[in-house]
């Protein structure tokens, strides 16, 4: 037997080497992976999965529709992910836009079915019609009535049969609205021969199928559901989103969590818009002994009652309110819809964030001075304002106490007890892109025009528009802007 050679020992070893050393290679390389359940690696809590819910929640309302978004630089969030307690950021606003869009049936619906009769009508939905034929009509006044055949004829929010059909009989009968329910409106509904073969339905139906009562709205010409804007409570959102891993196995990330609340009475300013079916009925039934349905011969109308004099009027008119039954309508009555950001403003914005932050972070002078920018409260006032007094910046607000400086705007949590000076946030990327929507430099004179009309916060301006100046000196003009 001849003795293998030194040359073949040597390859012998040199194999044996560099095979234990690439496997341990390996295994730190895969290591890094292998630390999450993403095989991602250096993917933790606090830095990367918080970095991808910011993300997620930056660009999900710049979407008009699902599409894939490139990661590159003009992806990079201002926030420092190093920390141990890196928390994600959340807008509040974000489960009431997303809420009070048009919803898809096929979550309403099955929504519905599960929830009780008592929840269902938590909706705030001033109503329209009881019934999907639009025999017997809802509205407080007869020039809300006309508006609901006008805008919302389609919207199933606006119909008490959308609640009451998609619940079992014996559970309205044992509702805790049952008994005003039957005061206020079934009464009215045996006056004729068309609401006595409604309420027949009513006692005996089924609850069909989600894509069985979903065609049936259709067929009735409802194709949407839309509730209006109240502040009665803090919406409630959870979003998630769900990351696929090298290996196909699918994990989910919440991205966002806004747990609903209970504002308590005096914060709902929005309820002299509309106070809530279930308030309409107590007040009915409790007080008046009416009915809320048009037509009736115990309406409230035919009974002589106006719903804004008799139910929600304040004891003393003020000038605010006086302007508001005047060029907007009776308290009681006014329809708050959410207006969606137009498409155009949002390419707009989605535009500039994404040429904006990647030119900053090509431009070291301009990320300076975006890092030190320090957002600040600012109290600019029409020059046309001075002298003027302010009964309030809220309309559901009654105004007797007049001040002299502007209010807070009418917003979700502004509170009528709560008289605030108006300010507006001279945040970083805001405020550059105001100055790139006015104009090139030599155009825009910012910081005297703007400034000059602040009455206590004139060097606060001055110091956030001259960060914000710098910054936009030192980006190059971005497309679509002047």
């Amino acid at each position: 037997m001849q003795e293998p050679s030194w040359r073949n020992t040597l390859v012998g070893l040199v194999y044996v080497v560099g095979s234990v050393g690439l496997s341990l290679q390996f295994v730190f390389t895969l290591g890094r992976h292998t630390t999450n359940d993403f095989y991602w690696a250096h993917f933790n809590t606090t830095g990367m999965q918080s970095y991808l819910a910011d993300l997620c929640n930056v660009q999900l309302p710049l979407l008009q529709a699902p599409t894939a978004i490139e990661f590159n630089r003009s992806m990079a969030i201002p926030k420092d992910y190093t920390g141990p307690n890196t928390l994600v950021s959340v807008s509040p606003a974000r489960a009431r836009s997303f809420l009070l869009q048009t919803m898809p049936l096929d979550q309403i619906v099955p929504s519905l079915q599960t929830s009780t009769v008592a929840a269902n009508f938590k909706y705030m939905t001033p109503y329209c019609w009881v019934d999907f034929n639009r025999t017997f009509e809802m509205a407080h006044t007869a020039k809300r009535q006309q508006r609901c055949l006008l805008h919302d004829h389609d919207n199933a929010a606006v119909y008490l049969e959308s609640i009451l059909r998609n619940a079992k009989p014996q559970d309205i009968v044992k509702s805790s609205y049952f008994s005003d329910l039957n005061s206020t409106i079934f009464a009215a509904l045996y006056e004729s021969n068309a609401g006595r073969e409604w309420m027949t339905f009513l006692q005996t139906h089924e609850v069909a199928p989600v894509a069985v009562e979903i065609a049936t709205w259709r067929d009735a010409g409802l194709t949407k559901w839309i509730v209006q804007v109240n502040n009665a409570n803090d919406q409630g959102l959870l979003e998630t989103i769900t990351v696929v891993n090298a290996l196909g196995i699918t994990s989910t990330i919440t991205i966002g969590r806004v747990p609903i609340r209970a504002r308590g009475g005096a914060a709902w300013t929005t309820a002299n818009a509309y106070f809530g079916i279930w308030n309409d009925l107590a007040i009915c039934s409790t007080y008046f002994g009416c009915s809320l349905v048009r037509g009736a011969s115990n309406h409230f109308e035919a009974m002589g009652l106006d719903w804004d004099a008799d139910v929600v009027a304040e004891e003393v008119p003020s000038p605010t309110t006086l302007l508001v039954r005047r060029y907007i309508g009776p308290f009681g009555s006014l329809d708050l819809r959410f207006v969606a950001v137009p498409p155009v403003l949002l390419n707009l914005v989605a535009e500039f964030l994404r040429q904006y932050y990647d030119e900053l972070q090509r431009d070291a002078t301009a990320r300076e001075a975006y890092r030190a920018f320090v957002p600040v409260n600012v109290d600019p006032i029409p020059p046309a304002w001075n002298g003027l007094s302010f009964y309030g910046g809220n309309p559901l607000c009654a105004g007797h106490v007049t001040r002299a400086y502007p209010q807070e705007t009418f917003g979700f949590y502004e509170a009528c007890d709560n008289s605030v000076p108006y300010t507006i946030v001279l945040g970083s990327d805001s405020t550059v892109f105001a100055l790139l929507a006015m104009g090139p430099p030599t155009r825009v004179n910012a910081k005297v025009e703007i400034c000059g009309m602040c009455r206590t916060k004139q060097l606060d301006c001055h110091a956030a528009l001259s960060m914000a100046s710098t910054v936009r000196e030192n980006i190059p003009a971005l497309s679509g802007f002047p």
